[in-house]
């Protein structure tokens, strides 16, 4: 992942204001801290880092292939899963 890579290469279902943004600027703008393509997209890179071993010794329970499946598919349980309990661990 760069800095420059937009939202829409990895959230395809993303609002179409939000298509065009950075990943980086998605994730550091406040204004778009209560959108669910914030929350979907942390879980995706939380996915990503917990691949490479930077999580560890806990990980993150979903791969990154589960966490766009699951984006895709609209899971709100997943989704919820993510904002009420792994955000505030």
């Amino acid at each position: 992942m760069d800095s420059t890579q937009k939202v829409s290469s990895v959230l395809s279902l993303a609002s179409p204001n939000l298509q065009s943004l950075t990943l980086f600027a998605l994730m550091s703008q406040s204004s778009y801290a209560n959108t669910a393509e914030r929350h979907w997209l942390c879980a995706y890179l939380n996915a990503k880092a917990g691949e490479q071993g930077a999580l560890a010794p806990y990980g993150f329970p979903y791969t990154s292939s589960e966490v766009l499946a699951f984006y895709q598919d609209g899971n709100h349980n997943a989704y919820s899963f993510f904002t009420t309990y792994l955000e505030n661990l």
